[in-house]
């Protein structure tokens, strides 16, 4: 049941809220297409990507923290239901399957598994971006950390170590496209005029 609710909060697209919200527009038929706080930044604003990059984390947070409340001593529960809201995210049954890819509501379940791996994440992320203005290049090192901070913080926990991996090659695989991109120097930069 959990797992389930896991699942159902992060199906709650807030980036497609914000784009009807702040935009009056389906954000999946803008920009890049992708039901994503980064999208809703370019095509939105800056209210409407606080908005839903918050939310995201938020959801994320509960996600964890109920099950954590229930099942305290239950890991294999508690990271099925983590994976369970980003995997929600990514293909949320509300919205036709078309989510985004993840990372913000990633970044809340890690705050909710384990505070200090989450703010070294969103640190190094938050200098990738200044330095090079690539979200996309963010992702990718922030999520690739994620295996070695569990490891660090957590420990050999059988059950969080695959949690890590999985989501890691999960946050790589829709990214995809990025990659492809960043090989080519033609990934889109924020603040980028098109």
């Amino acid at each position: 049941m959990l797992v389930l609710i896991g699942y159902l909060l992060g199906s709650i697209s807030f980036s497609y809220i914000a784009g009807r919200l702040f935009g009056k527009m389906d954000i999946r038929e803008h920009g890049s297409k992708n039901a994503g706080a980064t999208n809703v930044l370019r095509n939105v604003g800056v209210k409407a990507f606080i908005f839903a990059s918050v939310l995201d984390i938020l959801k994320g947070v509960a996600a964890v923290q109920l099950a954590k409340y229930f099942y305290p001593e239950q890991d294999l529960l508690i990271v099925l239901t983590a994976g369970a809201a980003i995997i929600g995210h990514n293909w949320p049954l509300f919205f036709g399957f078309k989510g985004g890819k993840g990372i913000a509501t990633t970044v809340g379940v890690l705050l909710g598994l384990n505070a200090p791996a989450a703010l070294i994440v969103m640190v190094t992320m938050a200098i990738i971006v200044y330095i090079t203005r690539y979200v996309s290049l963010a992702s990718l090192v922030g999520t690739a950390l994620l295996p070695i901070l569990i490891y660090y913080f957590v420990g050999a926990n059988i059950y969080y170590m695959l949690f890590a991996f999985i989501v890691a090659i999960m946050a790589w695989y829709k990214h995809r496209a990025n990659i492809g991109r960043l090989i080519k120097g033609i990934e889109s930069k924020i603040g980028e005029k098109k």
